[in-house]
């Protein structure tokens, strides 16, 4: 994943990193997943410090599968407030080609 942001009148963003993804289907149209994923944000304000942590997440979730897509949600486990996500709960919809 990779996102910038460049602004001369707000902050210059940069978000970035990786995560790894596991599937299981234990019935016909129902996935369950794990995934663990870290990103770097990385946020340069105009006149202040540097803010640059580094974010972790554990999401497990559950989705209804028809065909070559997935619709479902997930949910972060080692949720905490913070700077990239505002909620724990996220909705999840791929597409399996």
């Amino acid at each position: 994943m990779y996102y910038k942001r460049k602004s001369t009148t707000q902050p210059t963003t940069n978000i970035y990193g990786g995560s790894i993804l596991t599937l299981f289907r234990p019935i016909k149209g129902i996935q369950l997943s794990a995934e663990f994923e870290r990103i770097k944000l990385s946020k340069k304000q105009i006149f202040q410090e540097a803010i640059s942590p580094w974010q972790e997440a554990l999401f497990i979730g559950a989705e209804y599968v028809t065909g070559n897509i997935s619709m479902g949600l997930r949910y972060d486990v080692l949720y905490e407030k913070n700077l990239i996500s505002v909620s724990p709960l996220s909705p999840v919809f791929r597409i399996y080609f």
